[in-house]
């Protein structure tokens, strides 16, 4: 691969991208509200001819596009002339050269994953001088796009207290590009000795109900239980059915319910109370998993 760029740019800074690579800021980015291990940004751009350079960080364009389109990709030294459609996505690995043109407006979700992040989910399993990701032009993978619109989703949200959700979403994306994007296929699956009970994750379980209030992170709870972060994912998984967002929520909503019986305090306050810093994303979940929305729910008391 192509190690050598005059134009690098750091997607873990603000300022990595700008008139010098697109004509238009990103119109939604997470960068400042502290998402770990993974950046989104939100584009709308102009026809535009992107000049040759690299990133520090692993790229995934997810293209959202109402008709199909063309775009002339270069990626290390190869160029092809693609015709686009939504849902089609890029994988672009850290350090490779790569520009781009295109004659119409587009719209993309634009993804960037640290490549320490993406070495600590893997080093376990391998050994991180053994990680090489391929560069693949325009291709078709319903994960990666469903990965995507999730993280799309949840940034368009507006809601910054979901930590562990969108680690489990970058978790499982480096995952998948390690299983399916590198030169060699590394086995990600394989089983450790012993079976993990329920028991093994009482800590865990326990830590979570004593900070609902708080903006806990999958590596944080990792820890608890001295277990890697894909590893953990994975293994609660198994052992519980759900994932640690899943159950956390799940967690959130039963003490929302316990503590609207009080009738003293008002949803503003339980909403906090639960780790909800807005309330309308709040009444939204409440409403998903208990079928009514929180005031209903106390009215019927």
């Amino acid at each position: 691969m192509t190690e050598f760029n005059p134009f690098i740019f750091d997607p873990s800074h603000e300022s990595y991208i700008g008139t010098r690579l697109l004509p238009c800021f990103p119109f939604q980015t997470s960068y400042d509200i502290g998402w770990n291990g993974v950046r989104a940004d939100l584009h709308r751009q102009p026809p535009w001819e992107v000049i040759e350079h690299s990133l520090s960080h692993h790229s995934i364009v997810i293209h959202h596009c109402q008709h199909p389109m063309q775009v002339e990709r270069m990626l290390d030294g190869r160029t092809q002339c693609q015709q686009i459609i939504t849902g089609q996505v890029e994988i672009t690995p850290a350090k490779v050269s790569q520009k781009a043109a295109w004659r119409q407006q587009v719209e993309f979700t634009l993804l960037f994953l640290d490549p320490t992040y993406v070495a600590q989910i893997a080093r376990e399993f391998v050994d991180r001088d053994r990680i090489e990701l391929i560069p693949h032009f325009a291709t078709s993978d319903p994960l990666v796009h469903q990965i995507g619109l999730a993280l799309k989703a949840e940034l368009e949200a507006g809601e910054s207290s979901s930590l562990l959700y969108v680690e489990s979403a970058a978790t499982m994306l480096a995952a998948h590009l390690l299983r399916h994007y590198s030169a060699q296929k590394h086995n990600l699956c394989q089983e450790r000795s012993g079976t993990l009970s329920r028991r093994r994750f009482q800590p865990v379980i326990d830590y979570m109900h004593s900070h609902l209030e708080q903006n806990l992170s999958l590596a944080e709870l990792a820890t608890v239980v001295q277990m890697s972060t894909f590893y953990f994912a994975r293994s609660f998984k198994q052992v519980f059915g759900v994932t640690p967002y899943q159950y956390l929520l799940q967690c959130r909503i039963e003490k929302a319910k316990q503590l609207l019986h009080w009738q003293d305090l008002s949803i503003a306050v339980i909403s906090r109370q639960v780790g909800f810093h807005d309330q309308s994303c709040f009444t939204a979940k409440f409403r998903q998993i208990v079928g009514v929305t929180p005031k209903k729910y106390w009215a019927g008391l």
